[in-house]
């Protein structure tokens, strides 16, 4: 659809468009990064991983009566700064994991996150909206809604690649430590070792089978580095997009 350009004059749609960006990389990019996590490092299945997902779901259709109350008696650049900070608190409660990470862990991160996601939609929406007359409202809609789809969009794209980089990083910096000559390298791959033999393995296949478990451990550590790196970039990025809430403007 043809934009009506007059409607790119409004300071408060250029803000709230960024700021839609910014939040559908956040909201897309944890919703696209935890079932990820969940498949590939926990090994959940399909079913489990929507049972993991199901109650920040729920906690975001019960929350969306509130932020409707709310927007109605106080200023929505207040209560989206409000829902900002608290989705930096759970991007980073998420960036706590660790390969002993269970379901119980994402439960109040999840259900955090979304109830303050949806603190940001509605006070963002009236606050990029409000401003604009009501003959070009029609043309700034869609492109509002434009650059929340391209939100979600680019923050899959980016955060898959930084997936990929992250994990390729930080597996060569594990790795690197991880010495020949090191003394708990060589308990280590020794106690593998003799575990394996007790199975019934080889000397030789004990030993290989050590050392592939070993290289197992690093990969598993270097994946879940790459988890946090994400959440953690997510949450600068939401930091960083705050001054914009300045330049909205807010309703009669």
């Amino acid at each position: 659809p043809v934009v009506d350009m007059r409607v790119l004059r409004y300071r408060s749609l250029w803000a709230g468009s960024l700021l839609s960006i910014v939040v559908g990389i956040s909201l897309y990019g944890a919703v696209f990064a935890v079932p990820v996590f969940a498949q590939n490092i926990l090994h959940f299945t399909s079913q489990q991983t929507g049972i993991l997902m199901l109650p920040g779901a729920l906690a975001s259709a019960f929350s969306m009566p509130f932020a409707a109350k709310l927007v109605r008696r106080y200023d929505p650049r207040y209560l989206l700064i409000g829902g900002s900070l608290g989705l930096v608190v759970s991007l980073r409660w998420l960036a706590n994991l660790t390969p002993a990470t269970g379901a119980e862990d994402f439960f109040w991160p999840l259900i955090f996150r979304a109830v303050a996601t949806t603190m940001m939609f509605m006070p963002l929406n009236i606050g990029t909206l409000g401003p604009i007359p009501r003959e070009d409202i029609a043309a700034a809609t869609g492109f509002f809604n434009l650059t929340r789809q391209l939100g979600g969009s680019i923050g899959v794209a980016l955060l898959t690649t930084m997936l990929e980089r992250r994990n390729a990083f930080h597996q060569t910096v594990v790795g690197e430590k991880l010495l020949a000559t090191s003394p708990q390298v060589l308990q280590r791959l020794d106690a593998l070792t003799q575990a394996m033999a007790l199975k019934g393995a080889s000397w030789v296949d004990a030993k290989a089978q050590a050392f592939s478990i070993l290289v197992g451990q690093v990969k598993l550590q270097a994946a879940v580095l790459s988890f946090n790196d994400t959440f953690i970039a997510t949450s600068f990025l939401v930091l960083c997009s705050l001054p914009l809430v300045f330049l909205l403007g807010r309703p009669k």
